[in-house]
């Protein structure tokens, strides 16, 4: 079955799960946005805590270099493996519903950093060309947080969470279809919008 068609049948029969939880996704964003304007030093406190760090030092100098394979490589990879799977999915597995609340953690702690003033092109604000990026990469996130809630886990009775954690496994398998192209694409996004930053910067 395409990809595409299975999270369209999904959401036909779980209109509410899917409306729910990116209305709460986006509201949590938001209000980490709000935040921010309101207390201004905790939105400079939290830039300067990414730009500082190693990790994000190290991916800068990868996207300023010309190994694009390996920028579009990383970008994927951190999206799908370390927020999507790590973060959201596998406590998901174990139990239902702490993905979601990871990922509601992730949309505020996204939010109250969105807004960075540092980084601009032509004197435009780099988020305003980073928004299909944003858009795009918490569509797959919401997407891994409803695939995480869709089968319950009984955890006080063994034979019925094996049970339930085989359906969750074949569910999850469906949504990351999806998934993986969602953030394929906007890694190539992504990576062309940080090389067209870098560009005016020069």
């Amino acid at each position: 079955m395409n990809a595409f068609q299975q999270i369209k049948n999904e959401f036909t029969e779980n209109k509410r799960l899917f409306v729910f939880i990116h209305l709460l996704f986006w509201l949590v964003f938001i209000i980490g946005i709000i935040v921010a304007i309101v207390n201004p030093q905790l939105l400079l406190d939290a830039v300067q805590r990414i730009h500082s760090s190693g990790f994000a030092k190290w991916i800068a100098e990868i996207y300023k270099g010309n190994n694009i394979a390996l920028a579009l490589f990383l970008t994927f990879f951190i999206n799908l493996f370390v927020v999507c799977i790590l973060t959201i999915s596998i406590p998901s597995f174990f139990v239902s519903g702490l993905g979601v609340i990871l990922g509601l953690s992730l949309a505020y702690k996204w939010g109250s950093h969105f807004l960075d003033p540092s980084q601009k092109i032509a004197g435009i604000p780099y988020y305003i060309f980073h928004l299909i990026v944003d858009l795009l990469e918490g569509e797959a996130y919401i997407l891994a947080m409803i695939a995480g809630v869709r089968i319950n886990s009984d955890i006080f009775h063994l034979k019925t969470w094996i049970a339930s954690r085989r359906m969750w496994l074949k569910v999850n398998l469906g949504y990351y279809k999806a998934i993986m192209i969602v953030l394929f694409i906007s890694a190539i996004v992504e990576v062309s919008s940080v090389k067209i930053y870098l560009w005016f910067a020069k």
